[in-house]
């Protein structure tokens, strides 16, 4: 009886340590700036652009 109480035992000490004790998330490396401004590209064309008209002509 006792070799199946420390198994449980063990089982739920590990159960604890994880649920109680969860491990830190790695940090992420500093962004580079031009990961800076293609966020900022990004967020300014989320909001939405408007095109009316585009014209192009070709010279030949």
């Amino acid at each position: 009886m006792e070799p199946i109480l420390f198994v449980l035992g063990a089982f739920v000490l590990a159960w604890t340590q994880e649920v109680l004790f969860p491990k830190p998330k790695p940090l992420e490396p500093p962004k580079t700036p031009e990961q800076q401004l293609g966020e900022a590209i990004g967020q300014y064309l989320a909001k939405g652009v408007k095109v009316d008209q585009i014209t192009i002509k070709m010279d030949d």
